[in-house]
């Protein structure tokens, strides 16, 4: 399987380029496709591994991630091309849902809507390039 380093390679010889044709048409989209390429190198399949580069780019906050890992052994359903991403995006949303519920006031998302719905692009990307590398076959909805 690639190493850590090479699927982030190929996450930027793939979307820098794409990032950089979308900026010719719409900046604020390209813009939103290279932070969702650089937000891959934090959430990404691997961090159902504690010691992967994802999971130690959190340093001391990698141990949030540590329920997710028991949720999701290494190359489970974390490695699936709908659920590992829909499961990380959930994960990531918890403590904002949980902030709700106790009534925190959680300040508003000031990014435009076309960079949110490029980083989300980006991100996927990523993601699916990652599974692509690893041989995962689109098909496979869970291990």
């Amino acid at each position: 399987m690639p190493s850590g380093k090479t699927h982030e390679a190929a996450t930027l010889l793939v979307l820098t380029p794409a990032a950089g044709y979308l900026y010719l048409h719409d900046p604020l989209l390209a813009a939103g496709v290279a932070l969702g390429a650089v937000a891959s190198f934090w959430v990404n399949p691997d961090l159902d591994l504690a010691s992967s580069r994802p999971s130690r780019r959190w340093g001391p906050l990698s141990a949030l991630w540590g329920p997710y890992r028991l949720l999701f052994p290494h190359r489970s359903a974390s490695h699936s091309w709908l659920v590992g991403p829909l499961s990380r995006l959930l994960y990531l949303a918890l403590p904002f849902f949980a902030a709700e519920r106790l009534g925190l006031e959680l300040p508003p998302v000031l990014l435009p809507k076309e960079v949110l719905v490029g980083a989300l692009g980006g991100w996927l990307a990523s993601e699916w390039l990652h599974l692509a590398l690893d041989k995962i076959p689109p098909w496979r909805l869970v291990k």
